[in-house]
């Protein structure tokens, strides 16, 4: 079903099982390459799902990049290690250069939302880097901003949007994104805060439109 797409998982390990859970939801969709980016500690896992595991530390947009290095299919997706798929649909028949859907959050084991047609604006990133499909010859040339700590995803989306590369939406759900991660951001939040006012300085401004 994504024979042409190479998924990237980052983890910073100490969490097998929720990292054997992205793999599976992975190989369930038939994925034809699966990097793992991560310390030396989830090697067994990676061994025992035969996937490719980069040892790599750092922040994501550093892994990120360093998955993006060695993908070899024509589009790439992210996962992190607590984030899934259920059944990908048939909906990337079309050549698209950069798509992205709805997303499920899931806390505590129990879905308890869905983000309908996530918008790229100043106010956030509502588009979660688990829904993106994107040409990896495009990412891989942009390259993550590996300055920026904790929006990596949104500071990549706005730069391809200042571009002018077409982001078409689709409206499915498969991605399930884990909020627990949500208290350790707030525990942040200055930083967080700082580092988004700077990432809307450089590309957001009044006259910006929704994709």
């Amino acid at each position: 079903k994504m024979k042409d797409t190479s998924l990237i998982i980052t983890t910073q390990g100490n969490r097998d099982m929720l990292l054997n859970r992205a793999i599976t939801s992975a190989k369930l969709n038939n994925f034809e390459e699966i990097i793992i980016i991560g310390p030396r500690s989830v090697s067994e896992v990676a061994n025992y799902f035969e996937v490719e595991h980069i040892i790599c530390d750092g922040t994501t947009a550093h892994k990120y990049n360093k998955g993006l290095a060695k993908a070899g299919c024509e589009y790439t997706m992210f996962l992190n290690d607590d984030d899934f798929y259920l059944t990908i649909p048939n909906v990337f028949g079309e050549p698209n250069t950069f798509t992205y859907t709805d997303c499920y959050v899931e806390r505590d084991g129990v879905i308890i939302k869905r983000i309908c047609k996530p918008k790229i604006l100043e106010k956030g990133n509502y588009i979660h880097y688990l829904t993106v499909r994107a040409k990896t010859d495009l990412l891989r040339n942009e390259k993550f901003d590996e300055s920026v700590m904790y929006l990596e995803d949104y500071e990549m989306w706005l730069r391809l949007k200042s571009k002018g590369v077409p982001m078409r939406y689709i409206p499915v759900c498969f991605a399930v994104y884990n909020d627990c991660e949500a208290t350790d951001r707030k525990s942040k939040s200055t930083e967080l805060l700082k580092e988004l006012k700077e990432v809307r300085r450089k590309y957001c401004n009044d006259k910006q439109k929704e994709v």
